[in-house]
């Protein structure tokens, strides 16, 4: 019983150890050379810019925008300055970069895909911003979407139409348009970084002429058709990120199995013939020799003769045991047949019957 004991006792500990042993293992061990740092979540939450939900929500514009994809609203009115929309961190295409202490000293936080639409002036108006993105460099933060807009030369913001929503006049792309100042704080694997002073910054080929009233919008500024500029409304709301990171370690495994024996199956196919010999050229004829031949060299020992030495000693030795072991079997024999006739003597002598036979013969 202890024996089967043994084996199932030590099959529960292991058992019992495999959960905490699993864990550990999804730590970075401490002599890994190459760790990196990942991004595994988080949010994004940012008003974008309240001037501008106040103007399309306003008595002018008379618009609304509507959301789709991963983002959210708060329960804040659509007005106040603490609106936000809450956007999920897309931890494929995010990444940072950490010092020593693991404080992070560069980021690129993109968010999954979302999108917000604005629209105004009863359809003339749309813009739409489109997954969010920012990135930091120490204490700077950039923060931008992709874009969708319409832009036709020469008309201004309240002159567009539906009909102006064509292939010919749509301007799409991906750039930042709003700086801001920033710094991560971290606390075990979770980061979180609140943005201050943003303030909106133009493409440099918008421009408007007050004479004239021509404008010329570029880039993302087609978001607000043009509107803003750093003399005019450049407030940008302040955005609250919190992301979670994890650590991996790129060395190479190490593995500590030893290569399998390579084992040969035997061939159950037949062995190849071997090669036919080739023919040996026919002697030359041999010419009378007036000289004594030399006598044949004596034939020098060769490997074979040893082996047939060892084989006939010990085909010798052999015939000895068996002729000792024919002699000692027969020896068994005649001691075996002269205990019997021994045994029979002293029964016979036990009964009489050589005193019987002694008077018989006296007679």
């Amino acid at each position: 019983m202890r024996m089967i004991a043994a084996p199932t006792s030590l099959a529960l500990a292991a058992t019992l150890l495999a959960a905490p042993m699993a864990q550990a293992q999804t730590e970075v061990p401490a002599t890994c050379q190459n760790v990196e740092t990942r991004v595994t979540g988080g949010t994004v939450a940012w008003g974008v810019k309240e001037s501008w939900r106040k103007y399309i929500s306003g008595r002018i514009a008379q618009g609304s925008w509507t959301t789709s994809g991963t983002v959210t609203e708060n329960a804040e009115p659509k007005s106040s300055a603490a609106y936000q929309f809450l956007f999920e961190v897309d931890p494929a295409t995010s990444s940072v970069k950490v010092d020593d202490q693991g404080n992070i000293t560069e980021a690129l936080i993109n968010t999954k895909e979302s999108s917000i639409v604005f629209e105004g002036h009863h359809g003339a108006l749309y813009s739409q911003v489109i997954s969010p993105y920012l990135t930091t460099a120490g204490d700077n933060v950039k923060l931008g979407s992709s874009y969708v807009g319409y832009y036709v030369p020469g008309k201004g913001m309240t002159e567009y139409t539906p009909e102006d929503r064509v292939p010919a006049n749509e301007v799409t792309g991906k750039d930042t348009f709003a700086a801001a100042t920033g710094t991560w704080a971290t606390t075990g694997t979770t980061h979180t970084l609140n943005t201050t002073g943003g303030r909106y910054t133009a493409n440099p080929g918008t421009s408007y002429n007050p004479t004239t009233r021509e404008q010329v919008i570029a880039g993302a500024d087609i978001l607000f058709m043009g509107m803003y500029n750093d003399s005019y409304n450049p407030e940008i709301d302040p955005a609250n990120v919190t992301i979670t990171t994890e650590q991996v370690c790129l060395d190479a495994p190490v593995t500590s199995e030893p290569p399998a024996p390579v084992t040969s199956e035997p061939s159950t196919s037949a062995p190849a013939p071997a090669p036919a010999p080739a023919p040996a050229p026919a002697p030359a004829p041999a010419e009378p020799s007036t000289s004594t031949p030399a006598p044949a060299p004596a034939p020098a020992p060769s490997a074979d003769a040893d082996t047939d030495a060892d084989a006939a000693t010990n085909s010798e030795n052999g015939s000895l045991l068996g002729k000792f072991g024919s002699f000692w079997n027969r020896l068994l024999g005649f001691g075996s047949l002269f205990g019997l006739l021994t045994i029979l003597f002293q029964t016979a002598n036990h009964l009489g019957w050589f005193k019987g036979l002694f008077g018989f013969l006296s007679r």
